[in-house]
């Protein structure tokens, strides 16, 4: 693919990058002053145009902040490794929330935003409590595991989940009972670091 080619290997021209940064510090003071809406910046700059000079002077940076990560990406090992493990625990949490949301297969029927919204901040809401009711049940387990004499390993630790889904029964029958009271306590040692665990 030559044309992709030719655009991967050309350079960043730098030279409108000076040009431009006296008048994008005229627009922050306006906007700073309230009389331009960052909207308003945004939407500009998100419509291409080989006349904006302020689009293509962002967009050569942004080609140099992107070359530069790359560039980094490519040479440390370490980089690599924590960005793999944030995508893996983020696509396990969106994997979780999907299962969460069984109804109608997790699709969202709804053309208004706002109702979109909603759903998926529901959905989220429900995904963090039963992640809460997971992690808490495994603490105790690990303090009972513990005050029987079990040695548990940090590197045990490490890798238990809070999206564990066998013990969940989605068609259960649940009631809301907005007379409940919550509970006056809850015990403090349940939420204790490992290293405090290891010392009891």
């Amino acid at each position: 693919m030559p044309g992709l080619r030719d655009r991967h290997q050309r350079q960043v021209a730098f030279e409108p990058l000076p040009s431009v940064v006296e008048r994008a510090g005229q627009q922050r003071k306006i906007v700073k002053a309230g009389k331009l809406l960052p909207s308003t910046i945004l939407r500009r700059l998100g419509s291409y145009s080989r006349h904006n000079q302020l689009y293509q002077a962002f967009h050569e940076l942004g080609l140099a902040v992107r070359t530069e990560f790359l560039l980094r990406f490519v040479s440390d090992l370490d980089l690599r490794r924590i960005i793999q493990a944030a995508m893996n625990k983020s696509e396990r949490f969106n994997q979780f929330a999907q299962w969460v949301a069984f109804g109608g297969k997790g699709m969202i029927t709804e053309n208004d935003g706002a109702e979109q919204r909603k759903r998926i901040k529901y959905n989220h809401l429900v995904a963090n409590c039963l992640i809460f009711h997971n992690v808490y049940e495994m603490t105790k387990a690990l303090h009972r595991l513990l005050s029987e004499g079990v040695l548990v390993k940090e590197e045990t630790i490490q890798h238990l989940s809070p999206y564990i889904t066998e013990h969940i029964n989605r068609f259960g029958v649940y009631e809301w009972n907005p007379e409940r009271a919550a509970p006056v306590h809850i015990e403090k040692s349940v939420f204790l670091s490992f290293h405090t665990l290891t010392d009891i």
